[in-house]
C-alpha cells in the first residue's frame, strides 16, 4: 500500500525514488527485484538537473503575494529532492558495494559456470537466474543459501522462465527462503503450469486431488495430470494411472489404468512399477500373471520403494510368482518397515508375533504392531494390535485398549474386493469389536452393536461372521430369535469352509434347529469339520459314537474322540471325556479322573463342565464334599448360560433355605426346653 502511495505520487521521481528503490532491493511490500531498485537509484541521479540557483526563484520583479507562496513551495521541493538525492546516493552506493562488489569478491575462486551464470543473470536472462538460483538452492559450485534461491528464482519467474516459475513455486510451498505460502506456491506452479512445465502441471493436478487451499475437484485434478502426463513427466503418469483405476475425475478403466501404469514404470517410477505389479497380480486391465507382478514388484523395492519392498515380502511370503520363503519375506518387509511403510511394518511384526522366518518374539511384535497402528494407514496394523491386547502378546491383557484399537481398524479399514479383504486387517478388526460386544469385554455387553458389525461383515463374505449371525438368530442375541435364518447363516459360513460353521451346522442338522432332523448329515459335518482341524467338533463327533447318531454306537471309539479332543485343550472334549470316566463308557468308572477333568472343563470356562464340577463338589464324587465350592460353581455355570447349572444352583440355594428354617427351628426348640421345660422339670440344662 505504502509502495503503490509512493509510485503514485506526481512527485515520485524527485521525492521518494531513493526509498521506492529500497522497497525492491529488499522487498517490501513487493517481490525483491535488485534491477528495478538499482533502476531507480539511477533515476535520482539522472534527475538531478534541476536549476538549484536561488536566482531563479528571488528574481527582484516578482514581489507580490503569489510569488512568495512559490517561493515557499520550491524551497519545499527543493529541500525534500536534495534528501531525496542524499539518500538515493548512499543507498546507490551501498548497493554497489554489497550486491555487486562483494559478489565479485564472493565469486572470484567461484567455478568458471557460476561465474558465467552471474554475468548472463545480471543481464538479466532468465535461464542463468535460475540456473544460479538452483546453485544456492543445492549448494552447487557455491555455499548453499535458500535466500538467495529465492531471489534468482524470483527473477527468473518475473520473466517468464517456466522452470523458474516452478522453482519459485516450490520455494514458496516448502517454505525455502521465503515463508512457507501455499496460496503463492499454487500460483507460481499455475503459472509454470501454463508456460508447458510438465511438473508443475503435476503439482497443479496434486492442488486439486487434495484440495490444498482451494476447492478439492478430481476433474482438474485429471485434466492436469493429463497434461503432465503427456508432457512425459512419471508421477503425472502414475497419478493418471490412479484416476483411471479409481474413476476419479475420468470413468474407472483398467486397460487405461494398465498403460499408463505402464508408461510411468518404464519411466522409472518406482510407485508406478509398484502398481504395475498390482494389475498383474490381480489381473487388472491386463491378464493375471503372477511371475510377472513378481518381477515388477522386484524391481520397484530394488530401487527403494517401501511399498514395493513389502509386496515383494508378499510375493515370498504367500509363494506368489516364487517359491514361498519365509526368510525372504522377512528380508524384504524389514526393508519396507525400516523405510517407513506401515503395511511392511504390519507383516514384520506377523513374522515376529509367529516366528516365520525369524525366532519368536511377542515384545517385537507389539513393538511393530504399535508403530504401524500409529500412522493410521495400515487398518491391520492396528487390529493386531488390538490382538496384542486382547490376549496378552507382548503387553499386560487390557479388553479395553483392544477395543480401543478393534475400533480404530474398523472405522479406518476399506475392503476391496475379495483379495483385498482377506488380507486387510478390517474384517479381522471389526470380527473381534463384535466380540468384545458380544461377550462385553473392555466394553459394556450390547448384542445389537455386535449383531451390526457381524451382519456387515457377513455379507461381505466374512466366513466366521456368518457363523456369529447365524448364532444370533439361534439364540436371539441382538435380533429377534429366527431359527430358519440361523440355518441359512450357518450353512453359508459351512460353505464358505469355515469350521465353526460346519461344526453348528452340524448342531443345527442334529436338533432340527430351522430344519428337519437329520442324524447322517449331523455325522457327515461333524467329520468334516474334525478333519479341518477343529477340537470342538471332535468332541461333537465323538458323541455321535457314543449316541449312534448317524453312526453304530461305539463307546470305544466315542472315549477316543473325546480323550483327543480334551488333550488338545477343548474344555467340551475334557467334560465329554470326563462323563466316560464319570460313567464308565468306553473306559472303567473312576470319579477321581472325572473330577479332575471336569475342573479343567470349567476352569477353561465349559459351562456344563462347571456344573458337573459342582456336582462333584455336592455329593463327593472324586473329592470331599463342599457346598461353597459347589455353590461357586453352579453360579458360574448359571452365569454363563447353562440350563443345568442354573437348575442345581435353585436347587442348592433352596437346600441352603430348608437348612437354615431346621437351624433356626433347633434354637428355637432349644431356647423353649431350656428357658420353659427344664425348669418346670426342676432339672439343670447341665
Amino acid at each position: 500500500m505504502i509502495l503503490e502511495s509512493m509510485q503514485n505520487h506526481e512527485e515520485y521521481e524527485f521525492w521518494f525514488s531513493s526509498i521506492i528503490g529500497f522497497f525492491y532491493q529488499h522487498g517490501i511490500g513487493c517481490n525483491v527485484d535488485k534491477n528495478k531498485a538499482l533502476e531507480f537509484y539511477l533515476l535520482i541521479v539522472n534527475n538531478n538537473h534541476r536549476n538549484d540557483d536561488d536566482d531563479d526563484y528571488n528574481d527582484d520583479n516578482n514581489n507580490d503575494d503569489e510569488s512568495l507562496n512559490l517561493l515557499k513551495e520550491n524551497d519545499e521541493f527543493i529541500i525534500l529532492k536534495n534528501i531525496n538525492y542524499n539518500i538515493g546516493k548512499y543507498l546507490l552506493s551501498t548497493f554497489y558495494y554489497k550486491d555487486i562488489i562483494l559478489d565479485d569478491i564472493h565469486f572470484r575462486n567461484a567455478p568458471d559456470f557460476i561465474i558465467k551464470y552471474l554475468k548472463l543473470a545480471r543481464r538479466d536472462d532468465s535461464t542463468a537466474q535460475c540456473n544460479l538460483g538452483h546453485c544456492y538452492e543445492y549448494g552447487e559450485g557455491v555455499t548453499k543459501d535458500f535466500n538467495k534461491a529465492f531471489e534468482w528464482y524470483t527473477k527468473s519467474a518475473n520473466n517468464r522462465n517456466a522452470l523458474g516459475q516452478h522453482n519459485l513455486g516450490n520455494c514458496h510451498y516448502y517454505g525455502r527462503g521465503t515463508t512457507l505460502d501455499f496460496k503463492k506456491a499454487f500460483g507460481w506452479y499455475a503459472k509454470s503450469a501454463i508456460n508447458g512445465n510438465a511438473e508443475s502441471q503435476y503439482n497443479v493436478g496434486e492442488f486439486f486431488y487434495y484440495g490444498k487451499g482451494l476447492k478439492q475437484s478430481y476433474k482438474k485434478a485429471y485434466g492436469w495430470y493429463f497434461k503432465s502426463a503427456n508432457n512425459g513427466h512419471a508421477l503425472g503418469q502414475y497419478k493418471l494411472g490412479n484416476c483411471h483405476e479409481n474413476g476419479e475425475g475420468t470413468e474407472q478403466d483398467y486397460n487405461m489404468a494398465f498403460e499408463w501404469y505402464s508408461k510411468s514404470a518404464n519411466n522409472g517410477n518406482t510407485e508406478g512399477q509398484n502398481n504395475l505389479g498390482y494389475c498383474y497380480r490381480d489381473g487388472k486391465g491386463v491378464e493375471q500373471d503372477y511371475k510377472k507382478a513378481f518381477e515388477w514388484f522386484e524391481q520397484s523395492a530394488n530401487n527403494g520403494c517401501a511399498k514395493g519392498q513389502n509386496n515383494l515380502g508378499e510375493c515370498y511370503y504367500y509363494g506368489i510368482g516364487i517359491e514361498q520363503d519365509y526368510e525372504k519375506a522377512f528380508e524384504w518387509y524389514s526393508k519396507s518397515a525400516n523405510n517407513g511403510d506401515a503395511k511392511g511394518q504390519n507383516n514384520m511384526g506377523h513374522c515376529y508375533e509367529y516366528g516365520e522366518g525369524v525366532a519368536q518374539n511377542f515384545n517385537k511384535a507389539f513393538e511393530l504392531y504399535s508403530k504401524s497402528a500409529a500412522s493410521n494407514e495400515c487398518a491391520e496394523g492396528q487390529s493386531n494390535l488390538g490382538n496384542c491386547y486382547y490376549y496378552g502378546k507382548g503387553i499386560n491383557q487390557d479388553y479395553k485398549k483392544a477395543v480401543e484399537w478393534y475400533s480404530k481398524s474398523a472405522n479406518n479399514g476399506c475392503a476391496e474386493g475379495q483379495y483385498s479383504l482377506a488380507m486387510s486387517g478390517y474384517s479381522k478388526s471389526q470380527y473381534h469389536l463384535a466380540d468384545c460386544y458380544y461377550y462385553g469385554r473392555g466394553v459394556l455387553r450390547d448384542y445389537i452393536k455386535a449383531f451390526k458389525y457381524y451382519y456387515e461383515l457377513a455379507n461381505n463374505g466374512h466366513a466366521l461372521s456368518q457363523n456369529k449371525l447365524g448364532a444370533c438368530y439361534e439364540h436371539g442375541k441382538g435380533v429377534k430369535q429366527d431359527y430358519n435364518m440361523a440355518f441359512e447363516w450357518y450353512s453359508k459360513s459351512a460353505n464358505n469352509g469355515c469350521v465353526e460353521g460346519q461344526n453348528n451346522l452340524a448342531l443345527c442338522y442334529e436338533n432340527g434347529i430351522g430344519i428337519d432332523k437329520d442324524y447322517g448329515k449331523a455325522f457327515e459335518l461333524y467329520s468334516k469339520a474334525t478333519n479341518n482341524g477343529y477340537i470342538f467338533a471332535r468332541s461333537n463327533l465323538g458323541r455321535c459314537y457314543e449316541k449312534g447318531f448317524g453312526t453304530d454306537k461305539n463307546y470305544m471309539r466315542a472315549f477316543e474322540l473325546y480323550n483327543k479332543s480334551a488333550n488338545e485343550g477343548c474344555s467340551k472334549g475334557q467334560n465329554d471325556l470326563g462323563n466316560c470316566y464319570f460313567y464308565g463308557k468306553g473306559i472303567t468308572k473312576d470319579y477321581k479322573k472325572a473330577f479332575e477333568l471336569y475342573k479343567k472343563s470349567a476352569n477353561n470356562g465349559f459351562a456344563l463342565g462347571q456344573n458337573n464340577l459342582g456336582v462333584c463338589y455336592e455329593k463327593g464324587f472324586g473329592t470331599r464334599k463342599d457346598y461353597h465350592e459347589a455353590f461357586k460353581w453352579y453360579s458360574k455355570s448359571a452365569n454363563n448360560e447353562c440350563d443345568e447349572g442354573k437348575k442345581n444352583l435353585k436347587c442348592l440355594l433352596l437346600w441352603y433355605h430348608k437348612i437354615n428354617i431346621l437351624v433356626k427351628l433347633a434354637t428355637i426348640l432349644h431356647s423353649c426346653i431350656v428357658f420353659l421345660v427344664l425348669p418346670c422339670l426342676s432339672i439343670s440344662p447341665e
